[in-house]
Parts: C-alpha cells; structure tokens; sequence
C-alpha cells in the first residue's frame, strides 16, 4: 500500500510561505512522499514543492473556501490504493517518529481530539451573538474588578510577575482536591495572617495579598459579591463565578452548534460536553471515501447558509454524529500538539527537547500545531522549536531528505 502526507494551500502568499516552512521540517522527518493539492491559478506565489496536483476549484468559492474544498475532497485526487495522512499547513514536524503515525489508521478515518470541547467551539462556527455578548460581560466585570484592585495597576515589573505567579499558584491549588482541603483547612484556623506558601500571605483583615518582602500585590476580589452584582452564581466549593445554567463564565460556551447540526442535517448530537475533533490532522483510505464524501456536501452546503462561520470543524462533527462515530478512538496528542500562544503555560524545554503545556510534561511529541502567531519571532517558544529544524543552525543535523516521488 502506498502511503504519503497531504497537504492543502490555497491563496495569500503568507499561507504558502507557512506551507514553505512546514514542508522543511516534514522533509527531514520523513521517508514517504509528501503531496501538495492546490489550484494553482489561485496562490499569489509558486508552491515550491516537486509533487504538486493541480485542482481546479469552483470559480464562486473565496481562497479560504477553495482550500476547504480541496481538505475535504482529497479522496477524489488521490490513488484509491493508499493511506494518507492529511496536514494542516501550520504543522511542524518535530519528532523522531514522526512516520509511525501511518500505524495509527483505525478505519473509516481517524482524527485527534481538538483542545476544548464542544460548547466552547460552538460560537466559533455559528453566527450567534454568543461571542459578543460574552466579551461585554466579560469587560464589564473587569471594569469593576480594576477599580476595586488598586494594586493590579501597579507598573513595577516585579510586582506583576508576582501577582502572576501568584495568580498560577491559586489556580493549581483548585486544580487539586487534596491541596485545595488541606489550604482550607489551614486558612480556616488562620487569623488574620494566612501563610499560602513561603513566598506569599494574605490578610483577612484587608482582603491583601503580600509576597515576602511584606509589599501589598494583590487585592481579593469578593467574587460572591460581583456573582450578585452581575445577575450570576457563585460557586462556594469551587470559589468560581459562573453562569445562571451552573457554567464557567470565563470561557465563551453555547450550544447553537448542535442545535443547527440537528436543524440543517438532521443528526442530533447527543452528548452537550462532547470532545470533538481537530481536523488539522487524519489518517484516510478507501474505507474513509463515505464518510469523506458526506463531510465534502455537507461543508459545501453551510458556505451557502449566513448561520453558519465558513470552517469544516462543525461539518466535521455532524459527519462523526451521522456514521455513529462518537465514540470512535482519537488520536493521541502527540501526533497533534496545539500550540496556543495565549497559554503562558506552554514552554519547550531545550535541555531535554521536551515540552511543557498545563503543568504536564510531553516528551515525546511528533507533529506541533501552531494555528496561530506561526513565525511570530517575538513568541519564546516558537524560535525554540523551529530552531531545531534549520540546517543551518544544526550543522550536525542529518541532512535534508530528498523529495520522494509518488507512484
């Protein structure tokens, strides 16, 4: 069986100078071909890559339609005797094993799960007023806390670094059943001096936090006060703010999605917190051309519908709900690692190669997702892994591949 990666690009040419750079670490990693499908008369400058198939797409479709176009119709270009593995053109190929992701297939088709679940991706893909309404909400309340929190307005550089530590210092302790009972226990028995860790305490007496040199850094917000100020709910066991249904405020979440899944196709999405799939990775042959085939029409069909954001995610969710693949296995994180910029948690670890993200150590990690900030040089931790597979900066390095021919 004939095997080989699949990427897609169409348009500006900043999309083709990202696939430029994905295809440089691919070519490095890899023993099996890599495929580019394009409609060449749309890119703004050459794909340079030996194995390009040209498609020509519908006239009526934008760049951005085009190439979704192509990602979800790839079975109709390709030898019907192989196993591809598609890739979104911000994909960085950063491990040593990179080709074993082919051993991976689990038929139809497989896909890797996306960094949040349903409800969160939801006003993403809908048209609702949900996103609006929730950054209003949100700015509303840190309105409010800026002017009860003095201290957060502090310029001193030190001082913010400690309240941010602090800040992620709290968090984890939530995170954590056991710490957190033992830390309520402690602060129940403290008075009016609690000792949270050597670095920092807070004072009952004035709702302060202070770090070790005995300098105020932060104020603690009453968030049982602003909960009924803001028509909202206070969870007491949590110490979190949440919404009239009992759900976190802070991330967006609505459930249009699933009701327009059900409208426009009729497949009902039987699970509201349901972790759906990523598609900037899947493993395809001929047993996945059904299923493609359902994903490819139902994708055209939104494009028409002003309900709908032009993305293939939320199609892609309805195709997994109509052939019953719910529960159908995903694969693991490592063949796609979502890089977020905004997650000040996310690090790579040059001593080691690996990577950090949430307080959990990857050391093995194939394929990294950078979906957005792709070559931002002012991120850390994108000239940490994309150093790593220039040339010529590692003149040890194995030396480049050459591009291998498909049949």
């Amino acid at each position: 069986m004939n095997r080989a990666y699949v990427f897609v690009v169409c348009g500006d040419s900043e999309h083709v100078e990202t696939l430029h750079a994905a295809l440089k670490t691919f070519q490095r990693n890899t023993k099996y071909p890599i495929l580019v499908v394009t409609d060449v008369r749309r890119n703004k400058i050459p794909v340079n890559h030996d194995n390009v198939i040209h498609v020509d797409t519908p006239e009526k479709l934008n760049h951005h339609q085009a190439a979704i176009f192509l990602k979800t119709s790839l079975h109709k270009y390709l030898p019907i005797d192989g196993r591809y593995v598609y890739m979104d053109s911000d994909i960085l190929a950063i491990g040593g094993h990179c080709d074993e992701i082919f051993d991976e297939y689990l038929p139809p088709i497989r896909f890797a799960a996306d960094h949040c679940l349903l409800p969160y991706f939801s006003p993403t893909a809908i048209n609702c007023n949900c996103k609006q309404e929730h950054q209003q909400l949100i700015a509303k309340i840190q309105n409010h806390i800026n002017q009860l929190d003095f201290y957060g307005q502090i310029n001193d550089e030190q001082i913010q670094i400690q309240r941010k530590l602090l800040k992620q210092r709290i968090e984890y302790t939530f995170s954590q059943k056991f710490l957190l009972l033992k830390m309520m226990i402690k602060s129940f028995f403290s008075w009016p001096i609690f000792h949270f860790d050597d670095d920092f305490k807070y004072n009952k007496r004035d709702n302060l936090w202070y770090n070790s040199l005995g300098q105020p850094i932060m104020y603690r917000i009453n968030w049982s006060k602003i909960a009924s100020q803001f028509d909202l709910k206070f969870d007491y066991l949590r110490m979190k703010i949440k919404d009239k249904k009992g759900k976190p405020i802070w991330a967006c979440r609505c459930n249009h999605l699933h009701k327009e899944i059900e409208n426009k196709f009729h497949v009902k999405v039987k699970k509201e917190d349901w972790q759906h799939w990523n598609g900037g990775v899947f493993i395809f042959d001929k047993q996945s051309h059904d299923f493609l085939n359902f994903w490819h029409e139902a994708t055209m069909e939104i494009f028409n519908n002003e309900n709908w954001k032009t993305r293939d995610q939320g199609t892609l969710v309805a195709t997994a709900w109509k052939f019953g693949l719910e529960k159908h296995p995903v694969l693991d994180e490592k063949w796609n690692f979502i890089c977020d910029f905004n997650n000040s948690n996310l690090k790579f670890r040059e001593e080691d190669k690996s990577i950090t993200k949430d307080l959990k150590i990857y050391t093995q990690v194939e394929f990294a997702h950078v979906y957005h900030h792709f070559g931002d040089e002012s991120w850390d931790f994108w000239n940490l892994i994309y150093k790593e597979f220039q040339p010529h900066l590692y003149p040890h390095s194995p030396p480049m591949l050459q591009d291998k021919k498909f049949p």
